[in-house]
Parts: structure tokens; C-alpha cells; sequence
């Protein structure tokens, strides 16, 4: 709680640099103070300024040296020219690399805030670009979706599944989002595969709480199903998918020849508008008064119970959400929204909690604005596939270093900003502008100052390094299903 003093708060703080220092195997010191700088730059361009700033005390070829080493053990295939001093990674090996950072999402799931009036836990699931049009020898780029992009939305880069805890609202905390796990979406793969890892991930860190877990995804986890039975999934479908009710034999009848029916006859469209109780309508239809956008809306939720969705190998249920406005109750205000829940207790969870759950899953947009703009997070130009990878998880290492401090940056961070109310909670933006200040100046680092060597002899005089092997963009195809 808020109620606690600055030195509880600075002590949290420093046992999580300390924890975050013992996680480093190799340049301990220089990775941690990596991560400082990054917390501390208050409007970084390019990497090269955190070499610049004073937490990092090393000069910027180290930079390489930190992202090297973080992630080496999971390069698989690599090809090491002695004479030309040059490192050219061929493949990164997923599941190596995943338990390389398992520490990590450990000491993130450690420092999740505990629940106070909701009874379940809040995770988005997510997928966001990192555009690399130029990187043409940087290995496995493919065609991603980027939202932002003017005209046609689509940019030649790489892809990560991130996976965030949402807090609960509370008047005394910010709005943050938690990132606990980064996964690459590789070109032969497809998210709701790379997703089945972090759902086991999130099942056995959670193994000890028996509460439900939500997880919230978009349309490219349509099909995702969940790990254990303590986790339900709603993830956002297109509104033109179909169903089908599974098939009731009640009366005795003679057993024919065949398999026997599953699906009754007749296709559920959810997008039509029919009467609850009728053949293809829903089983429930409530409404209730909401705001978005500042605006009054009415809120009409209609759920279907126990239908067959294609992609889903168990029945699910269905919630759709339209929004009316009140001014003219005829008048929908926006496309109608279609949720899918799957999971053995997904009917403890009512539709107007799906839908209103699923509203806080664009919390996580902001997160990725963050990252982006503030933590470098697409900035970071590397031809090597490990060095990109590694450099997501420590902008969210400074994320989190943030988070820890964040009952200490409360206050205005300039003298013509207006004024704002002590104790009013600091979010993420408020507390790095505070943090190379007032924050850090008392937070202090675990790291020790580096020792003076002599220097090396360099480069020989003459020596030239071959040109890296351009490739191309991977265009992903859908898998052809084979005949019996």
C-alpha cells in the first residue's frame, strides 16, 4: 500500500536491482547498469546516448558485448570466422532461449501486486511489430501487421507475443501493465503456437493459487485453448464466424451404422440479430448503461452456451456486444464485438465481466507506446537475430525498475507544469521523468565501477571484414492440410 514510507519503498527497489543482478551470468554489473540507463534516459534517441548517461560507466561497445553474452547459449548454429572476426548467427533456438529468460519472468511473476477485491487474476495477450524494413541481413523477417503505418498497414520486420498482468483499478495506483513474458513469433509459426508456451509458463507459475486466471487476447488468438483447467481464455473473433449446437439424441431410437452425429443440423450466425430461445439465437440477452468515449451508451449482450466453433476442440461459449446509443436506441456506434471464452469454468464468468475484462486488455496498447517511445524498443539496430531478442527483455527489466519506484516519483517534474497533488499515483511516463532526478540520486546501484585495464592493440592495420549475407523477407504460407 500507498501508506508505507519512502524507505520501505527504496528497499524494495534495491532488493530488486539485487535479485536482477545475481540473474546475470556474465557482465553482471554491465547489464544492470544497462538497465539503469535505460530507466534514466529521460527522451533517448539511439542507443548510443545510454552510453552516455551517468549510471553506465562503460563506453558503448559494451552495449554489444551485455546483448552477446545475454542470450549465447541459445544460438544454435553459429558460424565463427577466426580471422575476420566476425559472428554470424544462423538460428536461434526458441526453447534455449526461453529458459535463459525463465529466471526472469520468475522474478517478474515475484512482483505482481496481490489481488484485493477481484477474484481472479488479469493477464493480456497481445502482438506487436518491431519494423526492420532496412535490416537486410537480419535472419528470419517476415511480413507483419503494424497498425500505425501510413497506407497500406503492413512493414517487413519481426514479431513478439507479449504476455501482461493488468492490476486491479485502485484510486492509489497508476495505471501500469506488467509485462512477465516475451516471446518471438518466427515465420513458421503463428501465435496461438508460440502462446501455448507462455500459457504453461503462467500454469506452473501460478501453480500454488488455485483462483482463475483470464487471459484477454485479439483476433490472432482466435483458436487459442487453454493450458490448465484454472485458466479461461476470451479472446476477440471475427464477427462472421459461424457455430453449431452439439447434437442432443435424448429418445431411444436404433442405432444406425456410422459415426454417430455431433453437431445439430442448422449453423448459429452470431452476427444476425434473432430472438433469444429461438433456433440459432442466444440462450441469454441482458443490457446495461455504460461510457466510452465520455459518451452514455447502452450495452446489449447476448451469450451463447456450449457451441462448437471451428479451431476449438471442446465446446466454448460465445458473447456479443453491441453498443447502442441512448440518443438513438436504433443507432449502433461501432461493429459488434464477438467474444469467445474457453475453459472448463468459463460459466463462472459472467458475459458482462467477459465483456467488461475485455475492455481492459487495450490497457496493454499503452505499454507498447511506452516501450516504443520511451524505452527504445524498436530503436535498437542489430543485423544479429539474439541481440534484438534480448534487448526486448531488458527494456522491460527497466520497466519494471520503474515500477518498483514508482510511490517515490510522485510530484511535479516541472516548475511551469501544473501543479498536482502529492499523493496523487505517478504512472509510468511521470516516474522516468523524475527518476534521474530525484530517484535515482538516492536509489543508488548495486553495480561497482569499472577497473581501469590497458588498453588493447585494436584492429591491425589493413584489415578488412567481409560483407554480411543479405536475405530476404520470408513470405509465410498457410499449411495445405493433407489427404487421408
Amino acid at each position: 500500500m500507498v501508506s508505507h514510507s519512502i524507505q520501505f519503498w527504496l528497499d524494495s527497489a534495491r532488493k530488486f536491482q539485487k535479485d536482477l543482478l545475481g540473474l546475470f551470468t556474465n557482465r553482471s554489473y554491465s547489464a544492470i547498469q544497462l538497465v539503469e540507463a535505460l530507466a534514466y534516459a529521460q527522451k533517448p534517441t539511439n542507443i548510443v546516448e545510454l552510453s552516455q548517461e551517468a549510471p553506465f560507466q562503460r563506453s558503448y561497445s559494451v552495449i554489444n558485448k551485455i546483448l552477446n553474452e545475454f542470450g549465447s547459449k541459445a544460438i544454435m548454429n553459429t558460424v565463427n570466422d577466426v580471422e575476420a572476426s566476425v559472428r554470424a548467427v544462423i538460428r536461434v533456438d526458441q526453447v534455449e532461449f526461453s529458459k535463459i529468460t525463465r529466471p526472469f519472468s520468475d522474478l517478474f511473476f515475484k512482483g505482481l501486486p496481490r489481488e484485493e477485491n477481484r477474484r481472479f487474476r488479469l493477464f493480456a495477450l497481445d502482438v506487436t511489430p518491431t519494423p526492420r524494413v532496412h535490416a537486410h541481413t537480419l535472419d528470419d523477417r517476415s511480413y507483419v501487421y503494424q497498425a500505425n503505418q501510413i497506407g497500406v498497414p503492413v512493414t517487413v520486420g519481426l514479431e513478439s507475443s507479449v504476455l501482461t498482468y493488468l492490476p486491479e483499478h485502485s484510486a492509489e495506483e497508476a495505471n501500469w501493465q506488467l509485462p512477465v513474458s516475451i516471446e518471438r513469433i518466427t515465420s513458421e509459426t503463428s501465435a496461438c503456437e508460440v502462446a501455448k508456451t507462455q500459457l504453461h509458463l503462467l500454469d506452473e507459475s501460478l501453480a500454488a493459487d488455485l483462483r482463475l486466471t483470464l487471459i484477454v487476447a485479439d483476433c490472432a488468438y482466435g483458436n487459442l485453448e487453454p493450458y490448465s483447467e484454472y485458466q479461461i481464455v476470451i479472446a476477440r473473433g471475427r464477427t462472421d464466424r459461424q457455430g453449431k449446437r452439439p447434437f442432443k439424441n435424448d429418445q431411444i431410437v436404433e442405432r444406425k451404422r456410422g459415426r454417430p452425429n455431433k453437431y445439430a443440423s442448422g449453423r448459429i450466425r452470431f452476427c444476425e440479430d434473432l430472438p433469444p430461445g429461438t433456433d440459432g439465437g442466444s440462450d441469454e440477452e441482458s443490457e446495461y448503461e455504460d461510457t466510452v468515449g465520455r459518451k452514455q451508451v447502452t450495452v446489449l449482450l447476448n451469450r451463447w452456451n456450449e457451441v462448437y466453433i471451428e479451431g476449438h476442440s471442446e465446446t466454448v461459449d460465445v458473447v456479443k456486444a453491441e453498443l447502442f446509443s441512448q440518443n438513438d436506441p436504433t443507432k449502433t456506434l461501432m461493429t459488434p464485438l464477438l467474444l469467445i471464452l474457453s475453459g472448463k469454468h468459463r460459466r463462472e464468468i459472467t458475459a458482462l465481466e467477459a465483456y467488461q475484462n475485455y475492455r481492459r486488455r487495450f490497457d496493454i496498447e499503452h505499454f507498447f507506446r511506452f516501450a516504443k517511445q520511451k524505452l527504445l524498443w524498436c530503436a535498437y539496430q542489430t543485423p544479429d537475430l539474439d541481440h534484438q531478442i534480448s534487448w526486448w527483455w531488458f527494456c522491460c527489466m527497466a520497466y519494471w525498475l520503474l515500477y518498483h519506484v514508482r510511490h517515490i516519483g510522485q510530484g511535479s517534474t516541472r516548475p511551469w507544469h501544473k501543479k498536482r497533488d502529492p499523493a496523487e499515483p505517478a504512472g509510468p511516463g511521470e516516474v522516468k521523468r523524475l527518476f534521474a532526478t530525484r530517484i535515482f540520486p538516492v536509489l543508488g546501484s548495486p553495480s561497482l565501477p569499472p577497473i581501469t585495464r590497458e588498453k588493447s592493440r585494436g584492429r591491425e592495420a589493413g584489415r578488412c571484414f567481409p560483407k554480411r549475407t543479405r536475405k530476404k523477407a520470408v513470405k509465410k504460407h498457410k499449411k495445405l492440410r493433407k489427404a487421408a
